[in-house]
C-alpha cells in the first residue's frame, strides 16, 4: 500500500502568524517550534514571502533587510545539536539545560562559566569541542545565509 503524504497548505493566518513571530525577532527554530512545522519549511516560506530571508526578520514596515545576516547563536545551535549517547554527552546535557551556559558568546566567557562551576579538566575538554564545533557550525550557517541573501538580489533584479 503506498504511503499517504500529510500536506499541511499555509493558510493566510499561517502566514500572518510567521510574519509576526519574525517581526517579534523570533529564530526560524523559535517559529518552526511555535507553528510546527520544520525549520526548512519555514525557510522556503520565509524566501517564498521574501520576509526578511537573510535575518529571520522583517523590518518596521515590512521590508527585507537583506544587509543584515543573523549569526547563529550558542544557544541555537545547542538546541539543534544531534543528541548522542555517551559518558560525555551526559555531561554536556546537564551543561547544555543551564541556561549561562546556553548564553556564552565568547571562548572568554565560556573560561570564566567553567571556573564558576569548578569543571573539572576532562569536563573543559567536552565543553571546547562543543564551543568549536558551535563556531564551525556558526561559520556555515553565516555562508549559507549570505549566499541565500545572494540568490534572493539576484532574483528581484
Amino acid at each position: 500500500m503506498p504511503r499517504r503524504l500529510l500536506i499541511r497548505y499555509w493558510t493566510p493566518e499561517d502566514d500572518a502568524e510567521l510574519e509576526g513571530l519574525l517581526r517579534a525577532g523570533k529564530s526560524v527554530t523559535e517559529v518552526a517550534v511555535k507553528l510546527k512545522r520544520s525549520r526548512k519549511t519555514i525557510q522556503s516560506r520565509v524566501r517564498k514571502l521574501q520576509l526578511a530571508a537573510s535575518t529571520g526578520r522583517a523590518g518596521a514596515g515590512g521590508e527585507v533587510m537583506s544587509d543584515e545576516i543573523a549569526p547563529l547563536s550558542f544557544q541555537e545551535y545547542l538546541s539543534n545539536r544531534p543528541t548522542r549517547y555517551s559518558p560525555t554527552s551526559a555531561f554536556l546535557r546537564t551543561l547544555i539545560h543551564d541556561g549561562d551556559f546556553a548564553i556564552v558568546t565568547s571562548r572568554e566567557e565560556l573560561d570564566a562559566y567553567l571556573a564558576r562551576r569548578s569543571i573539572a579538566p576532562n569536563g573543559r575538554l567536552h565543553a571546547y569541542a562543543v564551543w568549536k564545533s558551535y563556531l564551525v557550525a556558526k561559520k556555515r550557517h553565516s555562508l549559507a545565509l549570505s549566499s541565500q541573501s545572494h540568490a534572493i538580489d539576484r532574483m528581484r533584479r
